[in-house]
């Protein structure tokens, strides 16, 4: 008998890491037409922790959940690929503008909706690395909840065991459902899709909300976060050749770096 009846996985739509990201000529925004989107690392730690979860019999089900534009629906399909049973799609015309607070609030509705007694979440998004919109989401739902975690085991009372590394090296905690807990790179390997899981992810449920639905409040709300400028990261300065330890000894003293 599962322990918990359904695990929430948000998604976040990142530019793939491999593809350079350019910045208008204005500084408006970023120009990514010209890359693809990717699930978030992290997040897809998250999902393959849950997929495992489900398939010890711990959990029922795994709904992978993602707030972007019409591009979010095919990384939702690589979410059901890769193991998650269902699918939502909350439709944004632009996500960009969207703020973290907002962000949160809608998925923590969401969880609310799907009565999920746990949220995994990868730690940070690979784009903005801010980490925030997990830990939001659990004061919106007024849950506790663990960050960083390097193992997760789920016991038949309830109780949640959780070892996240610190600075000082790793401490182990517990808490009690419902929860959120975000994961960490060392949880686990995400799977790779298999043609015919990719296949069978064309058939699964996958359904689409409105934001402007969920949160109708939304158009009369000034955004409480803005982005002002977009810029490009400066070049690396040309490095230095010395002919030998005594020169450079001397080119890091002019440079007050002297020992």
């Amino acid at each position: 008998m599962a322990i918990c009846d359904r695990i929430v996985v948000p998604i976040k739509p990142v530019p793939d890491p491999e593809h350079p990201v350019r910045v208008s000529a204005d500084g408006d925004t970023l120009l990514l037409d010209h890359i693809s989107l990717v699930p978030n690392p992290f997040d897809a730690i998250a999902l393959e922790e849950a997929v495992q979860l489900r398939e010890s019999g711990k959990v029922s089900e795994v709904v992978a959940v993602t707030l972007y534009g019409d591009a979010g629906e095919g990384i939702l399909r690589t979410a059901l690929a890769l193991g998650a049973d269902r699918a939502i799609h909350i439709h944004s015309d632009d996500p960009f503008s969207e703020d973290a607070l907002t962000i949160a609030e809608v998925l923590a509705t969401v969880v609310k909706k799907e009565s999920s007694a746990l949220v995994l979440a990868g730690k940070q998004g690979v784009d903005h690395d801010r980490g925030a919109v997990p830990i939001m989401m659990a004061v919106h739902l007024d849950w506790p909840h663990i960050t960083l975690a390097s193992r997760v085991s789920l016991h038949a009372d309830g109780r949640v065991e959780v070892v996240r590394d610190t600075e000082l090296g790793t401490e182990t905690l517990a808490l009690t459902l419902p929860a959120l807990i975000t994961a960490e790179l060392r949880l686990n390997e995400p799977r790779y899709a298999s043609l015919p899981a990719i296949m069978k992810a064309k058939r699964k449920p996958l359904e689409r909300v409105d934001l402007a639905d969920m949160l109708p409040e939304r158009s009369i709300r000034p955004p409480r976060i803005q982005r002002v400028a977009v810029r490009e990261r400066p070049a690396r300065p040309v490095g230095e050749r010395v002919a030998s330890v005594s020169e450079l000894a001397d080119r890091l003293k002019a440079h007050g770096l002297g020992v």
